[in-house]
């Protein structure tokens, strides 16, 4: 059986993929032979689906997928998500006595209500329900919409993070390790945005 690899590099300038089978080059395309905007650093869809037809191939066929990350465009989200957590720990350590070294914000909080002894189905949709306000908070600023409709938004998502949650408690690591992929791409996308709210 053959080992597929599949290389993306995007959101820096002249986005493209490559398809390896064995160590030989079956494919590789730039994201601006489809889209016809030159220079164009959007994620390579319409190549990675070139290079996977040429192939004859499906997604379910990759051995894994490699993408250039450019460290710098992402290190000011890991930073931010470390200060966060920081200043958790020192909250943490100052008014609860609890003796822990500085985290990132998901792991300390984790830590934190396990220390405690809160149940992890409080904590999860507290948590998803928390991140999702600050969002709305921002697009109440941004967008702008009306705080009647940021808390419409956020009760309509309800239901969405209580699911979430329910699927969550059903995946094992490697299920949530591969949301990190997206999340990082996500993160790169936000570093072009014209208007940044947050440290990132």
């Amino acid at each position: 059986m053959s080992n597929y690899i599949l290389g993306i590099s995007a959101f820096y300038h002249d986005s493209a993929a490559c398809l390896v089978r064995d160590g030989t080059i079956v494919a590789a395309a730039q994201e601006e032979r489809f889209t016809r905007k030159k220079h164009d650093a959007e994620f390579p869809h319409r190549a990675v689906e070139y290079c996977l037809r040429e192939a004859g191939i499906g997604v379910e066929d990759l051995r894994c997928i490699g993408f250039y990350d450019k460290p710098l465009l992402t290190f000011e989200r890991l930073l931010e998500t470390q200060l966060q957590g920081s200043a958790f720990c020192k909250i943490m350590r100052d008014v609860w006595n609890l003796e822990i070294d500085d985290l990132i914000l998901p792991i300390a909080l984790a830590l934190a209500a396990k220390n405690e002894s809160i149940d992890e189905n409080l904590v999860v949709p507290a948590y998803l329900h928390s991140f999702c306000s600050n969002l709305i908070s921002v697009a109440t600023r941004l967008i702008p919409i009306g705080q009647t409709d940021g808390q419409k938004t956020l009760r309509e998502l309800s239901p969405l993070i209580l699911d979430s949650v329910r699927s969550v408690a059903e995946v094992d690591i490697d299920d949530l390790g591969s949301n990190c992929f997206l999340s990082d791409v996500s993160a790169m996308q936000h570093e072009y945005l014209q208007s940044r709210v947050f440290k990132t």
